[in-house]
């Protein structure tokens, strides 16, 4: 990809999204879900890396450009869906219940 220019991050809340997928239709539809949101530079096709798996596409999004009718952030106190581990490689943690902790009356070692 190309290197990204001073200008396309000149002010606060310009992105540049460099996007990987396995394929036109998943790189596509990440970027049709981001310019349903804010104001996008979409693209047209996609590149492929040599020697990389999958597709590359390349994103300039404006997060002061919300879209009418995109969804707003409400200040509800709903829970939120758990996210996965970064350090488990996606997959979701155990339930603490199921996580072996040392009892209280043996100590560690011993």
């Amino acid at each position: 990809m190309d290197p990204i220019r001073e200008g396309h991050l000149s002010e606060p809340g310009l992105l540049v999204i460099d996007v990987a997928g396995r394929d036109d239709a998943t790189v596509f539809a990440f970027q049709a879900a981001i310019a349903r949101l804010w104001g996008t530079s979409t693209a047209e096709h996609t590149t492929r890396d040599v020697g990389q798996p999958g597709v590359r596409l390349r994103v300039y999004t404006d997060l002061r450009q919300v879209l009418e009718g995109a969804p707003r952030r409400s200040r509800s106190r709903r829970p939120r869906r758990k996210a996965w581990s970064a350090t488990t490689g996606g997959v979701a943690d155990p339930p603490a219940s199921t996580v072996p902790h040392p009892s209280p009356a043996c100590p560690v070692g011993g």
